[in-house]
């Protein structure tokens, strides 16, 4: 066998062992939320084991997703839709990572981007998880194309390359725009590191690529996006101001949107969201993290003026490759848990980047256990807050039902209501975990919007496998103005059931949420 076939079958078990070995601790750490199908009170309680995407989802802009749930049929039960997710972000951490696979300690930094609380959220959508997986893997392939296109000059393999990077890229925002981050953040770490190593030279080619490809990509996703909108006869949604993005607004709003992607990475690695132990200590790391990368750049690059000023300019870049999304969508507004993909990746490349020489490499694999220490308490907490939060609902509920039923008022002609978030109820058991938990870990707290607690309870029937003839939105929401239901005792006080002809109301808490904003 010749040495490049030697070198592919390296490779091929390489992958094997790498995916197996990253499997097997990801599916042991995140075992409770498969073995218990854990949610957050939100997608992921509203939907249950089944689940295909349609005009909803299309209108958000996310038109291959529809592709993605036909090929799976919209079968989204516990254990296959968390270690299919499971599996393309391990596949997405060795494609992101091939490039420095040289490196000791790739493993370590794999772990910390499986092992934290942004996958911890994906798993807990439930349904969407796997769309959050493809969507990573997508990206980070889509950059390893570019990466390994040929830099020789042979346009064969730099077209084809550059066209697969571009395809990938296109159905990588076609399931979740967010993570074009994943793409940018590859990219700009292995253009730092190629600045720090000996070959400078190629940085600007594969930079020009991964810009082209980058452009090449947005445009092909909104062709292909707008043609699909059009063969289901919908058009773009306002959600996170899908249908009033275009070049012109985006050029408007550039200097407000760049501030937003440094707020963004500013308030992420405040880990204000998530129970991270010795938070200020961490906090001090990252800043170390990123002056230490700086001052490593200008000293070795310090003689050569054109790449340090392009290695300064890469590291300012970093938090808006990471947020680009909010560059591109620049009405999004805010970045949620499920949104932090690229942010999550930041520190594990930067670690690579570093990673060069004996001392270096310890000082890396040091730094790498203390955020794998943190992440591993901030994700079980989140775990233990689901667990808590989706128990204590599901009792709430059970007890209504069998007063419903002792009180003789349970009957197939009536509708029933729930008002009030569960987790304000006066039964609800939450310790100080459920507290110290990131915002979507805190099951049974449903949000500010009165929908979200009316679609929260139907999700929650359903997990415990009660079929309960639930009310319609439209007298939901006119329950919610009828003062004497909002002056009614919380269950299970007396006269907290009402019952209103076939309509019956149970006051669960006072906080009945907002309408959401049309």
């Amino acid at each position: 066998m010749n040495s490049l076939g030697i070198k592919y079958n390296e490779k091929g078990y390489y992958f094997i062992k790498y995916t197996m070995i990253i499997m097997l601790i990801s599916v042991v750490c995140f075992l409770p939320i498969i073995a218990n199908s854990l949610t957050n009170s939100y997608d992921g309680l509203w939907y249950s084991t089944y689940y295909q995407a349609g005009n909803l989802e299309l209108a958000s802009g996310r038109w291959a997703w529809l592709f993605l749930d036909k090929i799976r049929e919209g079968y989204s039960a516990e254990p296959f839709n968390s270690l299919l997710a499971l599996l393309f972000m391990t596949a997405g951490t060795y494609f992101l990572f091939l490039p420095f696979m040289h490196k000791k300690h790739i493993l370590l930094y794999a772990l910390l981007i499986i092992v934290s609380t942004t996958t911890c959220c994906y798993l807990s959508y439930r349904f969407q998880s796997p769309t959050f997986g493809a969507s990573f893997f997508t990206a980070t392939l889509s950059a390893w194309f570019v990466i390994n296109s040929d830099t020789s000059g042979n346009i064969k393999k730099v077209l084809l390359s550059c066209a697969l990077g571009t395809l990938l890229l296109s159905v990588s925002l076609g399931l979740y725009q967010s993570n074009i981050g994943c793409f940018c953040l590859a990219l700009l770490a292995y253009s730092m590191y190629m600045l720090l190593s000996d070959n400078r030279a190629n940085t600007p080619i594969i930079l020009i690529r991964g810009i082209g490809v980058l452009l090449a990509g947005c445009i092909v996703y909104k062709i292909l996006w707008d043609v699909a909108l059009i063969l289901r006869h919908t058009a773009a949604a306002s959600y996170r101001g899908a249908d009033s993005v275009s070049i012109l607004t985006i050029i408007k709003m550039l200097p407000q949107s760049i501030l937003g992607t440094y707020a963004s990475f500013v308030d992420f690695f405040s880990f204000n969201e998530g129970y991270y132990v010795f938070k200020i200590i961490r906090c001090f790391l990252v800043i170390v993290l990123f002056a230490f990368l700086l001052f490593q750049g200008i000293r070795k690059l310090r003689n050569n003026l054109r790449d340090c000023i392009l290695f300064i300019a890469l590291w300012l870049l970093i938090p808006v490759a990471a947020n680009l999304f909010l560059l591109l969508a620049p009405f999004a507004g805010w970045l949620s848990m499920q949104m932090t993909g690229p942010l999550s990746i930041v520190v594990p490349l930067l670690l690579c980047v570093l990673e060069q020489g004996i001392k270096r490499a310890k000082i890396c694999l040091i730094l790498g256990c203390v955020f794998l220490y943190g992440n591993i308490y901030a994700v079980g907490t989140d775990i233990d807050a689901l667990s808590q939060g989706m128990t204590s609902s599901q009792a709430i509920v059970q007890n209504v039902i069998a007063s419903i039923t002792e009180e003789e008022i349970y009957s197939d002609d009536n509708e029933y209501l729930f008002v009030g978030n569960i987790s304000d109820s006066p039964l609800f058991r939450k310790n100080i975990l459920w507290s110290r938990a990131s915002s979507y870990a805190k099951a049974g707290d449903s949000g500010i919007y009165s929908s979200s607690y009316y679609d929260s309870y139907k999700g929650v029937l359903d997990d415990i496998g009660i079929q309960l003839k639930i009310g319609s939105l439209d007298d939901y929401f006119s329950v919610l103005e009828d003062d004497s239901v909002l002056s009614a005792p919380n269950y299970p006080n007396p006269k907290s059931i009402i019952k209103k002809g076939n309509l019956v109301i149970i006051k669960i808490s006072d906080n009945i949420g907002i309408e959401y904003p049309q």
